[in-house]
């Protein structure tokens, strides 16, 4: 009558181990979602790290060429950068220049 008990064991183990692989699969998906998660914030960072600089970069070539904007609070450069962009003639020239340069760029990278 020994049939029976090995019986149950033998089922009770193939639970254990059945949930033993559920658990192992769940913390391979929580590994896996964490490396994408780091991958990611690396990616960001490194994003964030370039617009950073390049803001910091821009804002120091208009103090270079325009030195009294250093001592306007913010509100007041914005202000001084929407009158600029309210010109159509300065708003126009800036806006054909930028786009000579990207085109200028994009005849670069086809040659």
């Amino acid at each position: 009558m020994k049939k029976p008990d090995d019986y149950n064991e033998l089922k009770k183990e193939i639970e254990r181990k059945e949930k033993q692989i559920l658990a192992e699969k769940r913390r391979r998906k929580r590994r896996l979602i964490l490396t994408e998660n780091r991958a990611r914030y690396l990616e960001n960072k490194k994003d964030r790290r370039d617009r950073t600089h390049r803001l910091i970069t821009r804002g120091a070539a208009v103090e270079h060429f325009y030195p009294q904007t250093e001592t306007m609070s913010e509100r007041e450069f914005y202000e001084l950068v929407e009158g600029i962009n309210g010109i159509e003639d300065v708003n126009g020239v800036i806006t054909d220049h930028i786009a000579g340069i990207i085109a200028n760029r994009t005849e670069k990278k086809e040659d």
